[in-house]
């Protein structure tokens, strides 16, 4: 069968680093108006240090006040997502810690430089609180990571949500091409 597209449970505002709709709580997803079911949330990638490596890090997962914040507009459920080895801890202690809150974990495409595999995210994968994997995919709109690396990890995530039979949070950005034949040609059957 074809990828099969998720159907869409969740309200992102759509901002770089997600955030808190504050306010918006109009008919989402099919839903009817009034009711949020879910809000993703992840870092916003955090500023270059000058001296350092240019690549983006994420920052760490909202806290307490974004739960609330969330929870006092109506949002019954939390999605976050780790985009990198640290933020896939952050994201899922704060779904261990919350029992409205689950996670994504996988390794954002400008974060695979010098890519060395996703041991690490084997061990989150299979978490119960772990709801899918990614933010995973190709960037092509800023030069962070070598496009060899990004199709790798890209590869070895799509491999690993088959395994443990989880959703994948897809990423793309000036590369929606190519991430579209990558997920006909390696993601059949899996929700997207």
């Amino acid at each position: 069968g074809a990828v099969r597209r998720a159907r869409p449970r969740v309200v992102h505002d759509g901002s770089e680093g997600g955030g808190i709709p504050v306010g918006d709580r109009g008919g989402h997803a099919g839903r009817p108006s009034g009711e949020v079911l879910a809000l993703v949330l992840r870092p916003p990638p955090a500023a270059a240090e000058p001296s350092a490596d240019p690549r983006p890090r994420a920052r760490p997962h909202p806290g307490h006040d974004a739960w609330a914040a969330a929870r006092a507009v109506g949002v019954t459920r939390i999605l976050t997502i780790g985009t990198d080895e640290e933020s896939c801890a952050a994201a899922l202690a704060a779904a261990e810690a919350h029992a409205d809150v689950f996670c994504a974990v996988g390794l954002h495409p400008n974060y695979t430089t010098d890519y060395a595999g996703i041991d690490w995210l084997r061990a989150y994968a299979g978490h119960p609180r772990v709801r899918a994997i990614g933010e995973t995919g190709l960037d092509d709109f800023r030069d962070y990571a070598p496009r060899a690396d990004q199709e790798r990890a890209f590869a070895e995530q799509i491999a690993l949500a088959h395994e443990v039979g989880k959703p994948l949070v897809i990423h793309t950005r000036a590369a929606d091409d190519d991430t579209i034949a990558t997920l006909a040609r390696d993601a059949q059957g899996l929700a997207v």
